[in-house]
Order: C-alpha cells, then structure tokens, then sequence
C-alpha cells in the first residue's frame, strides 16, 4: 500500500525518472496507484504557474473525483465498480425498488441559458454521430451525462440512457444497414473521471440497452474510446480501448484484441475496408480488414516524444492520411504530419505556432493534447484541415499554415465554441464541433458557429444553492461551464460566472446578493443578482491553498457572516470583505466541508479528508471529533437545526458498510447508520428537519431514511442514475432539491408520512447494554394508536402487545426490533436493524488514571471517554494551559447561555470486583464569578450499563473553588491554582463493571478546570493511605464507629479537624499536648470517605479514613 506521505519523500527523486507527462500515461492504467500518479503531477508542475490550456485544471477534475473515493490506500476501483455494486443491491432490494413510489423527481435545467460572462457552455460533449439515412438525427455522448439524441438536427434533444447507472459515453457506433442498432463506448475517455461498464448495444433505435461481449468477458479495467464501424458488414466493427484495439465479427457478442497499448484513435480507408488505420502515441496500420497491424515509423516521431496523436482521412483523396501529435514534453503542438502513400511515410507538415495552446495567435506555451486533440478533413477538399485543441483552427494547404477559427473566450471577431475541443467531425457537408461546452454546428468549414446544445441538460453540478425568502432563485456550479443562476419556476439560466465553478449560495436575506466560486476557493460576490462580481477571497489566497471544491458556508443566524475552509477556517463579518483565519492548524490538509448550527452559530464543524473538527466558541478552539469514524474520505456534515450535538458525516469510497455516521455528543463518538446502503460513494447528506427523514446523495442517485428505522430506501423515481454530489431542502416550496455530476439541477417533493394515519416510531432507554440489563422500549408513535405489536427476537420477552414494554438480553450479539402499530383500519411497521447491542464491555482496571496529556481527547481506542452535551451548549473541552504547562479537561461556564445547563463527561467500564474500598480523586481548579455565583460538579456512578445512575458526591462552593472569586473568565495562574478533590465511590464495591460520571450543572459561575483523574482502592494499611509519616497516625482505617488520633514529638499543640467528602468540616479538636492522642466517635455522620487533618503554624499532615 502506497502512502502520500511516503510518495511525498519521493518526489524530488520522480521528477528524474518520470519522463515530462508521463502522469497522463498512468492515470489511464487502473492498476497504477493515485498516489503515485498525484506525486507524479505535482513533480512534473512543481514551480510552474497555473495557465489556461496547460491540463493544470482538467488533472486536478480527475483528481478530484478519484481522490475522495480511493483515500487512504489510493488503490484504485474499477471502473465497474458503481455500476456492479448498483445492480448487486437492486437484484437483492426488488421489493425496495418496485414499492419506491413516493419520489417525483423532475428535471430544473440548465436546458437554456443567457450569457453574461465570458466563457459560457452547456456541458461537455466527447463524441458526435450522424444517422447514416437521416441526417437529422444527431447522436451525442457526455462523460456523466450518457447518451443523447435530436431527430430535428440539434434544435431539441433527448436523453436515452438514464436508465443505467453512472454512464459516460465516448464512443458511438451506428450499424450502416440498420440505424436503429447502435453502439455505445461507455465511460470517460479523455477525462477519465467517471465510470465504464465496456461496450452496450441498442436495437431499438437507442431506447434500450444491452451488455456485449466487451462487458461480459473482457477485464473490467478496460475503458473504450471510440468506435468504427464497417461500411457495409453490420457484424464487424472495431473498438479502440485503454487496454488495446479489438474487433468483434459477430456484432457485439464477442471480441478479439488485436492490437495492444492505449489505442486512442482509428480510421478507415475510405475505399479500401481492408486498411485500417490505428494510433496510441505510435501509428499502426493493417491491410487485411483489421486483424494484424504493423507499426509505422518513417517520417514520424519517436514514441517518447509525444503524449498522443489523432487520424484523419478525406473521401476527396483516399491515400492521404494525416496524424496530429501532442508534445510529451508540455502537451503543446508537436506538429501535423501527412501521408500520401497510405499511411506507410510521413511528412511533417508544421509544428508551429503552438494552435494547441489557449492564445489565439499561437503563441502561448504549453497545452493539453493529453485531453483534447481532434483532427479533421474536409470530406471535398484534403488540403482544408481542421484541429482542435482549446480552440479550433484551419489550414488551407494540407498543414503547413493555420488560421484560427473559433476561440474559447468572448467577446471575440473571430467566433466561439467553448474551450477544449474533444471531437471534430463532418457529416453531410456540415462541421461538428464537440467541447466542454457542447456540440456546434458550421455550414460553411468554421467561418461561423451555431450552438446546437440548447435542451441537452448534460451539466455536471458540484454545488447548489436556494433561497428561503426568493425560493424558486436558485445558483450552482458546474465542471467546466462555470456559475449559473437559475429559476425553478420558469426553468430559465443565466450563465454568470467562467472557469469551473463551485460552490453558489445566495443571501438569506437579501437574495439580490449571490456567492460563486471557481477552482480552490475563488470566492466571488454579486451585490447586483449576479450580473456583476467582485473576488473576496484574494487575501487568504495568497497565503493559503483551498480545496479544488472550497467549502464555505453562510450563517444562518448572522447575515453578514461567511465562514470558509482552507487550510485553516476563515471568518468574515462584513460578507468576504475583511476575514479573520479562526483557527491555528498547521497545514497541509485542506478543509473539503462546513457546517454551520442553525441553533447556535458559535458551534462549526469542519472536515478535512482525514478529520473532522468542531468548536463551539466561533472558532476560538477546535476539538478534532474524528473518534471512530471510518478512515475514508469524509465528504459532508449535517447538523440538527435544534439541536448542535446531533451530526451527520457521509464517507465515501468502496468500503462496504462504511457510508453514513452519526453523533449526539457532538462528534465524541459515533455510530454506524449505513446499514443496508449500497457499497456506493456517498456524497451528501440533507435531513428534513420538519420530520427527520435524512437523505443522502451516491455515485448511483439518492436513499432516505426514516427516523426510528434502520432500512434505507431508493428515493428515486424520475430521477436518472447519476452521481448526486449535493442535496439542499428548500421549505418554502417544500421541495428537495439535488445538484447531479452530468444531469443538471432536479427537485421533487420530499418524503411524507400518510395523514392522520398512525406511524410507527419507538426508542428505548439505551441501546447498547450490558446483559440481563432490562431495556425499556417507548412508544414514539404517531397520530391514534389502538394496537401494537412488539417483536423481540433474542429477547425476554421475544413479542409484546404493551404500549412501552420491558425486555432483559441474555447473551451477547445485535438485535432487530419491529413494531407493528394499528389504528383497526390502517397499520405502519418499523423496523430497527440490529438496534440493540449487547455487549460486555472492555474493561479498565484499577488504578485508572488519566492525565489529558494527549494532543487529541478523547482518546481512541480505549480508554474512550465520552462527552454527554444534550443542550449544545458550552461542553468539556481539551487544551494546554499554558501558565499551568499541562492539558487538562475544561468547560467555560462563564459564557454558558443559562444556568442549569449541564454537561456530562461519561468514563470508561472499570472492573472494581476485587475493590472494596474505591475512591475517585481528581485536581481540579476554580473560580466562581462571586461569592454566590456559583456552579456544581456531581459524581455518579452505574453498575447496570449506565440505566440507573447514583449521585455519591457533590462539590460546589468554597467545596469547589481553589481561588478567590473573579468577575473575569478564569484561568489558572500556575499549578497551585489545582487541588485534589476526592470522594469514596459508596454503593460501587466489589461489582465487576462501573460507569462513572462527571456531571458540571452551570450556575453560570466561571470556567472550571479538571486534571489527573484516579480511581482507586483506599486499603487499611495505614502507612500506605497516610501521607505524614510516624508522627501521626490515626486507627482503626476502615472504622465502624470510633477512632483514635496519635500524634508524637510536635513543637507546638496541634490543631485536629475532620472533614467530610464534599469538604465540609464537621468537627474541630484543640490540643494542649506535644505528644498525645484523642478519640472521635461518628454517631450520626454517613458512612463514607473522610479527611482528618492535623495542623501547626509550620505544618499540615492528613490521613484520609473510611468509616462502614
């Protein structure tokens, strides 16, 4: 396994021996490890600045989608892997899938736009065909977006593969004796960032599609390219592919390799069936129908010195054949080569000026031929040739001059098509243009251009953005084509914003004002509804690296206020124009999501791949939360709107099992709700607060899941199986909206229960217990009830017909419950999935200590603490205390919303079985605000798994406050600031498993400090529990009743007092003797710990004693 870190080391040492590009190569080789291929990239561009039409941004596309779903080992997926997990889970979910009727997805665009920027598109088009016997109908295939087709010449188009999952197209084939038998090439050729499942075929003029024998017995690592078919013989067509050239004889049902390498291009003779033209970065040719190439190399460069190459042939003269080369150097214009004899020499015809760079006069520098390289031929004159790389250009005399025809920025005098062209082609005398922006059509061999992408909803949305008080506004981002501004009720875009844009959000109060951003954390602001913008994140820019999906949040609560994550979180109380960085990480990991609490704007949480961070003071400090979480890349965090300790985190990756966490201790540990979820990537996650049904976004559409069930179900009817990137509820039109990676923007109406009919819903006391601990189970349903039906299998009792019954677990294991709920007409099941868990816990021993001295708390694994905060308020915190030089647990009363307010720190399991005499000591250091402003810290203990708990100690007061009172925020001076507190854990004796509690209840006071907790046994030995040596020494310890004080060879009379546990003094015994002892009887005190102290103007010895 391939660690960053480790290729990191490497990198001075790759960008020797990895040849220039040599990156582009890897990334087309799955067995290749990402990590390895990111070193490689960031190698060959260390020191180079980012410019347009250098493939800098189409890498850090693909980098984008892989990364997150190959983190941590970057050991790559096949590119079957959505599709075969998909089907997998639909054959085992039938019944899911067929009663999956609530959804009404519908289709927001962008299907049209108007233009306000500089570089506007639809989305991208890898490759076009034409009917071979109607020229009208126009064939298209999108990298996530499938297939499309237009029976109107491109006026209108329609999708044909939403049906199956996760579809990019690059290849398209039509039989030429048949055109409603068609072939699809799927997956991503050029970008290679979404999935493959090989070859399908359709005989129904597109409407269905079937596997062939490129999905059912070929390696699933191969990735298609295109597709040539045989003029004549409707059985035989050829596929070039990541993994070699292959041909089938028997349409589709079988193929043969006969060529190997990344074959990147082929053509055929225009006369001759029998030669075949084919081409990786080398240029192959056969003249027996395509069953043995040879390699040609006269007149042509060497394989190292180029990235790739395209073929081009003209009807006008049969033997000519032209090849275009990228440079493997910096994938600018190698040179365009011609050859007159069939393809056996070459002639270079150019290779300046650079047409492949994004300057319209060919003179920039660089390119990215590894991505986008077409060529074409006028079908009536062979001299007029055509390439596109950002831009299109034109030669009039076989290569050797150009001219440029179309740029990919406006305004311009020359004509548009949107930059990086992936295919040129003519059909029936007319030029067809295929970009990152869509397909164009010229009449006339380029001099002008007509966008032909109007209704083809093919774009790949990152992000999406509503409004609340202007709910049919909407903004998204999209790969590619930047920002858009949309209308859900009218259907109507915008484009207002270039580049690749990100993530959009819109004012909460003002929706005149729009967000945008473009790649790592171009933030931009319009105060004019988006016809103008201003760039507001340039001063965090200049320090710090964003994300190539930069997350920002809006607060919900502060309308001015933008919170935004780099490599460190940054605030802005004025709407981007002054930040603040609210955090000290050090760097390196860039924050990929935010998530702001409705109900108190102090509490953030922040995620990085690895991490997930919270804080709940604005930013003032950070607790890494991350705990148990699994170690794939975080993608999204949703916080309840009421309550900031319920979180949701999704995970992406293969991982089966490992999908969607969730907290209600605000990230101190947390739980697996995966459940019965597809081994899919999941990428966001959106819950209705109004009903608590939470739905998350897949690589293979969108999952609900009802609250007190553990069955997540499709929510997918309309809805294309497509990559859903994010998910936003908008209330005010009680819709749910979802930003797909290929179809555009879609809304439906949310899950709603049935009116007036009951619900079913349930929860228990605790859901993880100790065995033979009774778990109370509680009715939660809703609307009238009559009857219930309680099943308990593996519990005592296994069925109830009782309203809120009591069930007992003998053994250890996970258990489903179901609840049948009844209203004599209409019935409602629940079913919880492994909703009980009965465990025995890990156990710690005594003595247990813990002294904080970790740079992350809690700790994991064991020992595990947990923070119990039900309000959301202020809670236990982990920090160094600089004046003190330690780590301690804190928690800031001071600042506390209320008073009453309590937080709980939950301990381990300790085994005290062996203990008869356990005691919790701790130091802890405090202030109150004044003499009576003041808090409390209770100690509790459970035997029963934490069911019941018992209170066995209480400190508040002068019993709590180690220093004067301050009207400040307190924070220790210096170590004294810290005193021992301790208290005899009464009723815990000899049990094999303990849970303690510390319990702080604010009385808004101050902040409260805690260090060095110990728990362990107090003995009878009396020179082991004393701390004062012979001089004093006090017996019977344990005692029943009475004991007896010594003291020998003082220098002065001795003061004795006796304390209880909670510090209180119960009695004072002065002395008048050097030498001498005294007795105390504890008639009428409570049996626990005590502290008998003897004191002199010099000295204070003290023993603790336990009193039966």
């Amino acid at each position: 396994m391939i660690k960053k870190t480790l290729l990191s080391a490497l990198s001075m040492l790759i960008i020797y021996t990895i040849s220039a590009q040599e990156f582009v190569k890897m990334m087309q080789e799955e067995s290749r490890n990402f990590y390895e291929i990111q070193s490689a990239f960031e190698s060959f561009y260390e020191g180079k600045p980012y410019e347009k039409g250098k493939g800098y941004k189409q890498f850090k596309r693909w980098e984008w989608f892989m990364e997150q779903r190959v983190h941590p080992t970057g050991e790559r997926f096949s590119s079957t892997a959505a599709w075969n997990n998909f089907m997998s889970y639909k054959k085992e979910h039938q019944a899911a899938f067929t009663a999956e009727k609530s959804a009404g997805w519908v289709a927001l665009g962008l299907n049209d736009f108007i233009n306000l920027s500089y570089s506007p598109g639809q989305g991208r088009v890898n490759v076009i065909a034409v009917d071979p016997f109607n020229p009208n109908i126009i064939y298209v295939g999108v990298p996530a977006g499938g297939l499309w087709k237009s029976i109107d010449g491109g006026n209108t188009w329609n999708v044909l593969t939403d049906h199956l999952p996760v579809l990019g197209v690059s290849g398209i084939g039509i039989d030429p004796n048949n055109s409603n038998i068609i072939y699809i090439a799927t997956g991503d050729g050029d970008g290679s960032d979404t999935y493959s499942i090989g070859v399908l075929k359709s005989t129904d003029g597109g409407s269905t599609f079937a596997p062939t024998g490129m999905v059912h017995t070929i390696s699933q690592s191969i990735r298609p390219t295109k597709i040539l078919m045989h003029p004549t013989n409707s059985k035989k067509h050829w596929v070039s592919s990541s993994n070699g050239l292959f041909i089938t004889e028997d349409a589709g049902a079988s193929y043969t390799r006969v060529q190997t390498g990344f074959i990147r291009d082929i053509e055929m003779h225009p006369t001759d069936t029998n030669i075949i033209y084919a081409c990786s970065n080398e240029f192959f040719k056969s003249t027996n129908g395509g069953f043995n190439f040879t390699k040609i190399t006269m007149g042509l460069p060497s394989a190292a010195a180029v990235n790739r190459m395209s073929i081009a042939v003209s009807i006008d003269n049969p033997s000519l054949v032209y090849g275009l080369y990228g440079d493997a150097s910096d994938a600018s214009y190698y040179g365009l080569y011609r050859s007159s004899d069939l393809g056996t020499s070459f002639t270079q015809m150019s290779n300046s000026p650079n047409i492949l760079s994004s300057s319209n006069d060919g003179m920039g520098s660089g390119g990215q031929s590894w991505y986008d390289l077409a060529l074409a031929v006028s079908p009536d004159n062979a001299n007029e040739v055509f390439v596109g790389g950002v831009n299109v250009w034109k030669s009039l005399d076989s290569g050797r001059t150009f001219n440029i025809i179309a740029h990919w920025a406006l305004p311009n005098n020359i004509g548009y098509t949107h930059a990086d062209i992936h295919t040129l082609d003519f059909y029936n005398g007319k030029l067809y243009c295929g970009s990152d922006g869509g397909i164009y059509e010229s009449i006339d061999k380029g001099a002008t251009w007509v966008d032909k992408s109007r209704t083809l909803e093919i774009s790949q949305f990152y992000r999406l953005g509503g409004s609340e008080i202007d709910p049919t506004k909407i903004v998204g981002g999209t790969q590619d084509n930047g920002c858009f501004r949309g209308s859900t009720l009218s259907k109507t875009w915008t484009h207002v914003f270039g580049a690749d844009g990100m993530e959009c959000a819109i004012h909460p109060t003002n929706s005149n004002i729009l967000f945008t951003s473009s790649q790592n954390g171009g933030l931009r602001r319009s105060t004019d509804n988006g016809n103008s913008f201003t760039g507001i994140a340039g001063t965090i820019r200049n320090s710090e690296s964003g994300a190539w999906l930069t997350p920002y949040a809006l607060d919900p609560n502060n309308s001015d206020r933008i919170v935004a994550g780099f490599e460190n979180i940054w605030l802005s109380n004025n709407l981007g124009s002054n930040w603040t960085k609210i955090s000290n990480f050090p760097g390196g990991p860039t924050f990929r999501s935010i998530a702001i609490a409705k109900s108190n704007s102090n509490v953030i949480y922040a995620g990085t791949q690895n991490s997930i961070f919270r804080t709940t003071n604005l930013g003032s400090n950070w607790t890494d939360v991350t705990g148990n979480l699994s170690n794939q890349s975080k993608t999204y965090i949703e916080v309840d709107h009421q309550n900031t300790n319920n979180v949701w985190v999704t995970v992406s990756g293969f991982n089966a099992s490992e999908k969607v966490y969730y907290s209600n201790s605000g990230g101190s540990n947390w739980s697996n709700i995966t459940y019965n979820l597809p081994n899919l990537p999941v990428n966001c996650i959106e819950r209705d607060e109004r009903n608590g049904v939470l739905y998350v976004g897949t690589d293979v559409g969108v999952y609900y899941l009802k609250p007190y069930t553990t069955e997540w179900l499709p929510y997918m009817t309309g809805l294309p199986n497509v990559i859903v990137n994010e998910l936003e509820m908008n209330y005010a039109t009680n819709k749910l909206r979802a930003a797909t990676y290929g179809r555009g923007i879609w809304e439906s109406d949310p899950f709603q229960y049935p009116t007036n009919q009951p619900v079913s819903r349930f929860n228990s006391t605790k859901r993880i217990n100790c065995p033979n601990v009774v778990v109370q189970f509680n009715d939660q349903s809703v609307n009238t009830v009559t009857s219930y039906q309680w099943q308990f299998p593996g519990g005592t009792p296994s069925t109830s017909t009782a309203a809120n019954p009591t069930v007992t677990y003998a053994n250890t294991g996970s258990y489903d419950v179901t609840l049948i709920v009844s209203d004599g007409t209409n019935s409602d099941t629940s079913k919880a999935i492994n909703y009980i868990e009965i465990q025995t816990p890990n156990l710690e021993q005594s003595p247990f200590s813990e002294d904080f001295e970790l740079v992350t708390f809690p700790r994991n694994p064991s020992p595990k603490f947990t923070i119990i905060n039900e309000d959301g308020d202020n809670s236990w915190e982990h920090g160094f205390n600089i004046p003190a030089l330690t780590y301690t647990l804190s928690i800031n009363n001071f600042t506390t919303t209320s008073a009453g307010k309590k937080d709980i720190l939950e301990f381990p399991a300790i085994n005290l079985d062996t203990i008869s005499y356990p005691v919790l000591f701790l130091d802890r250091a405090y202030s109150s605000r004044t003499m009576t402003d003041s808090d409390t810290l209770n100690f509790y203990y459970s035997i029963d798994c934490g069911n019941t708990k018992v209170k066995f100690a209480s400190f508040y007061g002068a019993a709590l406050r180690t220093v004067t009172p301050t009207q400040s925020e307190y924070s220790p001076g210096s170590s004294s600031d810290f005193q021992t507190l301790y208290a005899h854990i009464y009723g815990a004796e000899n049990q094999p498993i303990v849970n303690l509690y510390l319990e702080n209840v604010s009385g808004f006071g101050n902040k409260l400090f805690i260090d060095n907790i110990l728990v362990k046994a107090v003995i009878s030995d009396i020179s082991e529990i004393n701390s004062t040596g012979q001089s004093f020494s006090v017996y019977p310890n344990p005692t029943t009743a009475e004991i007896q004080i010594n003291w020998k060879d003082y220098s002065e009379t001795p003061t004795i007092e006796i304390f209880d546990y909670q510090g209180k003094l119960v009695k004072t015994i002065k002395s008048n003797k050097l030498t001498g002892n005294v007795q105390y009887n504890f008639d009428g005190l409570s049996k626990g710990l005590y502290l008998v102290k003897l004191s002199t103007s010099t000295s204070e010895k003290t023993s603790r004693v336990i009193l039966k």
